[in-house]
């Protein structure tokens, strides 16, 4: 009998309104067995398809990591400024961690676009603290690209996904749940690129199939990416012909990484001045991305 692998599952997250007429979110699926990811499928879903899904394999499959490209949480700034206009989305608990603020979303009767401009208009679009650490990504607040109504949705799909009776799902930086059930993890498709010396700009829409038919080939290479990729054609050509969809493949790679060796990436520190890192990340939430420095020493190695 073969080898089963590690499930590896990368998701392009939508918050469109109209998603269940376009499909807008992809999910990619493989298998990683030592060094080798096999991509089983690439696909459109819907949000509530997605939900039902990840339930269904974190049923069978502890072994399952799933890296999504949404922000798992807010700036500490709007989360206390939510809090206070909207004590009762919070039980009238001030909260402390994520899932405080996927609880709340689910409770929320409305998409909290009101409040979000109420926000901006006193202390603009914060970034998270994980944000400003790299280069690119849009406060979670922001409404370009869809990112505030993302969010939104985002957490209350983690919201749905906790509230579900016997599901263990682990979520970085989170500490307090079951050690043995699947990893949820934030990644950025485009942060992930940078870090393999890929193109990460200027690859989205009709226009730019070229580049993503340049893009899908390095991806392929191991000494890109450190992983084995193995990529049916039918698979490749969804990528190519997509962006979203090759976001999707980008965030099952980070996934594969996440399972070959979660200390090649940065995580929050338990002691910075003032602060603790860790403990604001596990509010805000924490935006996983490969250490630079570690990729190159092993490529340097290698």
């Amino acid at each position: 009998m073969a080898e089963q692998g590690a499930k590896i599952i990368g998701v392009d997250f939508s918050g469109a309104k109209n998603e269940k007429m376009t499909k807008k979110t992809w999910i990619c699926e493989g298998e990683l067995t030592g060094n080798d990811l096999t991509i089983k499928t690439c696909d459109p879903i819907t949000r509530k398809e997605l939900t039902k899904k990840l339930k269904n394999l974190a049923a069978i499959r502890s072994d399952m990591v799933v890296a999504m490209d949404f922000p798992f949480g807010v700036p500490k700034a709007f989360a206390m400024f939510w809090f206070e206009k909207r004590p009762q989305d919070f039980c009238c608990q001030k909260p402390e961690t994520m899932r405080d603020l996927w609880a709340a979303a689910l409770r929320s009767n409305h998409n909290l676009d009101k409040l979000r401009c109420s926000f901006l208009k006193r202390y603009g679009a914060m970034l998270r603290n994980s944000d400003s650490k790299f280069g690119g990504p849009l406060s979670p607040l922001s409404k370009a690209i869809n990112m505030f109504p993302m969010t939104f949705e985002g957490m209350k799909l983690l919201g749905q996904l906790r509230a579900c009776d016997n599901l263990n799902f682990r979520v970085p930086p989170l500490e307090g749940d079951g050690q043995d059930g699947p990893v949820l993890l934030e990644i950025m498709p485009g942060v992930l690129l940078r870090s393999f010396g890929i193109q990460a700009e200027k690859y989205k829409g009709k226009a730019h199939l070229k580049c993503r038919e340049k893009m899908v080939s390095e991806l392929r290479m191991k000494e890109k990416t450190g992983i084995d990729l193995c990529l049916p054609n039918d698979s490749a050509k969804k990528c190519t012909d997509n962006d979203d969809c090759l976001d999707s493949l980008v965030a099952a790679i980070g996934a594969a990484q996440w399972v070959k060796n979660k200390g090649d990436f940065l995580h929050p520190r338990k002691v910075v001045p003032q602060e603790e890192e860790i403990e604001l990340a596990r509010l805000e939430g924490w935006l996983y991305s490969l250490d630079s420095a570690k990729l190159n020493n092993k490529r340097a190695s290698n």
